[in-house]
């Protein structure tokens, strides 16, 4: 660069930082004071810019040269994280690349972001050299940071990148790009395997649930029915009963509690043998409980 060039590019970037107000960034402001400071570095570095052609023609440099000072000037006031990230938004790849290099140097806290978006910058600016850089740039974030926010990003850009070299004719992204369909392939197969299985299951639980609901609906119209027959003539009701709790199968325990209960409302000659009985032998615990509390309230030594 000419002694004339060094000139105009050290005073365009000190009229840049000449323009914050007050004292100097990098003393103890806090961080509202430094957020307001960045943003007005950046407003100067923008005006700068948008007036290139003016810039270089009174500099003698070139429009490049007065860019490259105008981001310089934004990452004074800002990181070079976020003033890489705005030139990327506003389509100065180069520039973006730059900046991105420097933060992955000078700043580590950014370094898994910056990988991605510095990749992306790559990816915009196309070309065989610059797919290949952000496919290096893509694999080195994900091999050292696979949790990063923009993984997921990473990865759907890298089948981009993919798509891109292998439409130039690369065997080898082309192979790559074959054996992440097949991937995603048995992917598909296996999701669609487990939302298969997922109806199976549904579709077995609505079964027993139906099948449960009809078994306590019929326990209760047949409920109904002891009560009534026991009401009308207790005498014959007791076989009824006895059957009913003679039958211990899962199915039946809301039955035979039901039965319990109005044999327990109607006390007959009976009636404590079969309690005795369900006590003894009955497996469900709810309804040996329910023979159980009607022997407490009954006056017979054998209830003891």
């Amino acid at each position: 660069m000419s002694k004339r060039m060094m000139k105009g590019s050290g005073a365009l970037l000190c009229l840049t930082v000449l323009l914050l107000p007050g004292r100097a960034i990098g003393q103890d402001e806090d961080q509202e004071t430094r957020q307001l400071y960045a943003e007005q570095m950046y407003a100067q570095a923008v005006a700068l810019s948008a007036q290139e052609a003016a810039a270089a023609a009174q500099y003698d440099v070139s429009a490049e040269e007065v860019s490259r000072l105008a981001y310089q000037a934004a990452a004074m006031a800002d990181t070079i994280y976020r003033a890489a990230r705005r030139a990327l938004n506003e389509s100065q790849y180069r520039r973006a690349i730059e900046l991105f290099e420097r933060s992955l140097d000078e700043e580590p806290e950014y370094s898994a972001e910056a990988l991605y978006y510095q990749a992306l910058a790559y990816y915009r600016m196309g070309g065989r050299g610059n797919y290949d850089r952000a496919y290096r740039k893509l694999n080195e974030q994900l091999a050292r940071y696979p949790d990063a926010a923009s993984s997921g990003d990473a990865e759907e850009l890298m089948v981009r990148i993919e798509s891109e070299l292998a439409r130039r004719g690369d065997a080898q992204a082309a192979e790559r790009l074959a054996r992440e369909a097949e991937r995603l392939a048995q992917e598909e197969i296996s999701v669609e395997r487990e939302m298969e299985r997922d109806v199976r299951r549904d579709a077995e639980r609505e079964r027993e649930h139906a099948m449960q609901e009809k078994a306590s609906q019929e326990a209760e119209i047949k409920a109904m029915a002891l009560h009534a027959l026991i009401q009308a003539d207790p005498e014959k009701a007791i076989p009824y009963l006895s059957k009913v709790l003679r039958n211990r199968t899962p199915e039946t325990a809301e039955l035979r509690a039901q039965a319990v209960f109005i044999l327990g409302q109607h006390e007959s000659d009976g009636t404590l043998d079969l309690m005795l009985d369900v006590i003894r032998n009955d497996p469900d615990p709810d309804v040996k409980g329910q023979a159980a509390y009607w022997l407490t309230q009954v006056d017979d030594p054998r209830a003891i």
